[in-house]
């Protein structure tokens, strides 16, 4: 099980950050329109090039979808590319609440 000081490094990643707060309005969604969601949020524009959505979905594939299904916090069915929320701890829904408000703020 995880403690505070994990989910504060899970939170420390931008990209990461984003990932779930798209989650949490989605609940389900595929590496692909995740990594384009998240190359527009990065970037500014409709869809973001298509090497930034490339390069967005090997970090999800080999980095972030792997730690945050490690944790249980997202279920990433490699085979079919699908992501859906898993079980997101009480302590770390509130912070990632917050740390959204926070990043709204800006």
């Amino acid at each position: 099980m995880a403690d505070l000081d994990d989910y504060f490094r899970y939170l420390a990643d931008r990209q990461r950050r984003r990932l779930l707060y798209h989650l949490a309005d989605e609940d389900v969604t595929t590496v692909e329109e995740l990594a384009a969601t998240l190359a527009e949020s990065s970037t500014g524009a409709t869809a973001g090039p298509a090497g930034d959505v490339d390069e967005v979905a090997l970090a999800l594939r080999h980095h972030h979808l792997p730690k945050l299904d490690d944790l249980s916090v997202v279920e990433y069915d490699r085979p079919n590319g699908v992501v859906e929320v898993g079980d997101i701890p009480a302590e770390l829904e509130t912070l990632l609440h917050s740390t959204r408000e926070l990043e709204l703020a800006d």
